[in-house]
């Protein structure tokens, strides 16, 4: 039985080029800031079409593009702003509309009926409970179910992206590779539940010995 551990060298940023002005606006562009100002953004755009429109058309679904976005890439508290937001942006463009053509203000109970912030907020927590879903099941299919350290998929994966870093910086990057001598005697001899104790107790030990950047995996 082995486990292995990647230990990448010191990410101080010695060895590697200041990135230019147009990757950092790249960067931040794809950040959560970033995805909410879009969002943000495309909700706006769509309040100018349903002032536009009037009430010949309804968008009201296209108002939920920009929340669903906004939920899977930012966060719940991301996706219900936007949900409140586009509320506010479709009745300032309804009402805006009514004042621009004379016509008369709908009543209150109507006009709440007509702001899709309940079927935003719906949306929002199906998309948040769909996304936490798939992350659990990303997680487990990366993680060995005896020692929660990462398994074979996860060492590769992982260890791809540290030789290609250390091919484009020069960096060196150390490998270690743990065999657990006589493993079968201890399955044979105290049975398999003392089996799995030992690769606990070595996996904890390996993981209480390395750098949170470092990965080890079974």
């Amino acid at each position: 039985m082995g486990m292995t551990t990647v230990k990448p060298g010191r990410t101080d940023g010695a060895g590697e080029a200041a990135p230019s002005a147009s990757r950092v606006d790249a960067m931040a562009l794809r950040s959560p800031a970033g995805f909410l100002l879009a969002a943000l953004g495309l909700i706006v755009c769509v309040g100018g079409a349903d002032y536009l429109t009037g009430t010949d058309m309804s968008v009201i679904l296209f108002y939920l593009a920009p929340i669903g976005f906004g939920t899977w890439y930012v966060s719940l508290r991301g996706g219900v702003f936007l949900a409140f937001a586009a509320a506010a942006v479709s009745v300032a463009a309804d009402s805006f509309h009514r004042l621009g053509t004379g016509e008369g203000d709908l009543p209150v109970a109507l006009l709440g009926w007509n702001v899709p912030a309940g079927t935003s907020v719906a949306l929002v927590l199906v998309l948040t409970a769909l996304r936490a879903r798939l992350e659990g099941e990303e997680l487990l299919a990366r993680t060995d179910a005896l020692t929660q350290i990462a398994n074979r998929r996860a060492f590769f994966e992982v260890a791809t992206l540290e030789i290609d870093r250390t091919r484009r910086t020069g960096r060196p990057l150390t490998l270690a590779y743990v065999d657990c001598d006589d493993f079968k005697d201890v399955n044979d001899g105290r049975g398999h539940a003392e089996g799995d104790a030992l690769l606990l107790a070595v996996a904890r030990t390996l993981r209480g010995a390395t750098r949170s950047i470092d990965a080890v995996a079974r």
